[in-house]
């Protein structure tokens, strides 16, 4: 009887333990989720995971928020909300622990003008280039157009 249960405990364990992970973005062939765009630059894609794992993926950080607000995916099917790292293009973050700096000079694909950084200091720095605010997830969420 033990040894027939150390299958069914070896697959729960590796069922259970496996992390989900976004696919990867595709650029200059996948299409936003939310305006149906091309997703050409790496500085300021995103992506929603699934708790199932399925990949939603944007052009940038106001269709994630604006698609997040619309509650298309239920709150509790999200496992994560990831942004590209404007400092190092392709590169995905965590969209709530990220700063955001906003600026008209960064010229981002659907006008938001929001880039992200994985550190306050990185925002702030990129500040003396670019000019603008550095802002939180809840600030771009509550800033963000509704369409």
């Amino acid at each position: 009887m033990r040894v027939k249960s150390i299958p069914l405990i070896l697959l729960t364990v590796m069922t259970f333990g496996c992390g989900v992970s976004p696919s990867p973005i595709d650029y200059g062939k996948d299409n936003c989720d939310f305006c149906k765009m091309t997703i050409m630059d790496k500085r300021f894609a995103a992506a929603l995971v699934t708790s199932r794992g399925k990949t939603f993926k944007f052009d940038s950080v106001e269709c994630l928020a604006e698609f997040h607000e619309s509650e298309t995916i239920k709150r509790d099917n999200i496992k994560v909300l990831l942004v590209d790292q404007f400092d190092s293009p392709g590169t995905m973050i965590n969209a709530a622990g990220a700063f955001y700096l906003r600026s008209p000079n960064l010229r981002s694909p659907m006008g938001f003008n929001a880039a992200a950084f994985s550190v306050k200091s990185a925002a702030e720095n990129a500040r003396a280039d670019y000019a603008g605010d550095v802002i939180s997830w809840e600030q771009v969420l509550h800033l963000a157009p509704a369409r």
